[in-house]
């Protein structure tokens, strides 16, 4: 029915013609609400249908990403903790070197010390027992980063005795004091070749 006949139907029941037009076109505007309403929900409802396809399908790509890439994770958590696992090994190795020497070197001085306790002789001064230390002013200038790379040559070096060590500390001591560098060069490599 279009409006006239709807309009004309409310005339004849006896409604007023201006009350009848302002019924009919209420009528039509409910009636164009309604079928927006309608509109309306069926595309809602085919957005939530295609919502409900779209979350599917993402969560069949997430399983099947997460399945890939857990093993992928795996793989690179165990390179990492490989790595971590060998620096921890060098370190342990560079600590256990370093314990064994300073452990020689306290049993060398224990020795040295219980020697000095039991020895019915004085000891013998500093100018016998090293070298002679010559003053700043008598020595000849050296390149200083000679002397450094021999105080390196004899930190690098791993005592496998205690009188290495203590010897090593010697020429150490040497070194700070401006000794002869190459006396003191040929002592240690005197020590190492023993």
């Amino acid at each position: 029915m279009n409006r006239q006949q709807i309009q004309m139907l409310l005339e004849q029941a006896g409604i007023h013609p201006a009350q009848a037009e302002v019924h009919t076109e209420r009528f039509f505007k409910t009636q164009l609400a309604d079928q927006r309403l309608s509109k309306s929900l069926e595309i809602l409802e085919d957005a939530r249908e295609a919502q409900e396809e779209r979350e599917i399908d993402q969560s069949a790509r997430l399983e099947k990403a997460f399945s890939a890439g857990e093993a992928t994770l795996a793989e690179a958590m165990a390179e990492g903790l490989d790595q971590m696992l060998g620096e921890m090994r060098a370190q342990n190795t560079a600590m256990n070197k370093a314990l064994t020497s300073h452990t020689l070197l306290i049993k060398g001085l224990r020795e040295d010390l219980e020697g000095l306790g039991s020895s019915s002789s004085e000891p013998a001064p500093m100018s016998k027992a090293h070298s002679w230390i010559p003053s700043p002013s008598e020595q000849p200038a050296k390149a200083a980063d000679s002397r450094e790379e021999l105080m390196k040559s004899i930190l690098d070096q791993a005592p496998e005795e205690s009188h290495q060590a203590i010897q090593l500390l010697d020429a150490m001591a040497l070194i700070e004091g401006g000794g002869d560098l190459s006396a003191i060069q040929n002592q240690i490599n005197g020590q190492v070749q023993r």
